[in-house]
C-alpha cells in the first residue's frame, strides 16, 4: 500500500449510502461513480481552493484498497480481494 499514489488506477466512490440531512430520497441501490487519480494527494499534500469558492464542503470517508483484479467475486470472498483501508476526505 506504500505506492498506492503511483500504482492506484481508480477511485471508485459511493453516494448517498447513509442518511443525513439531504432532502432528497434515499436511492434503493448504493450509487457509484468514479473519481479522476488526479484527486490522489500525498499524505502532506496542499488542497487548493480557488478564491471564488464561497462554501467548501467536506466529509471524512473511509477508503476500502483492492489489492487485485476482481469480477463477480462472491460475497463470501470479497475480502479476500481486500489489501487495506485509508482515511480518505471528500470535498467539494
Amino acid at each position: 500500500m506504500a505506492n498506492l499514489i503511483e500504482q492506484g488506477t481508480k477511485i471508485i466512490g459511493v453516494g448517498r449510502n447513509y442518511v443525513d440531512n439531504n432532502p432528497a430520497p434515499m436511492p434503493k441501490e448504493p450509487v457509484l461513480f468514479l473519481k479522476p487519480t488526479l484527486s490522489y494527494l500525498a499524505n502532506g499534500g496542499t488542497i487548493e481552493i480557488p478564491a471564488s469558492m464561497e462554501h467548501i464542503w467536506y466529509e471524512a470517508e473511509l477508503a476500502v484498497v483492492i489489492g487485485k483484479k476482481a469480477r463477480d467475486v462472491s460475497e463470501s470472498e470479497a475480502l479476500d480481494y481486500v489489501a487495506g483501508y485509508r482515511a480518505s476526505m471528500a470535498i467539494g
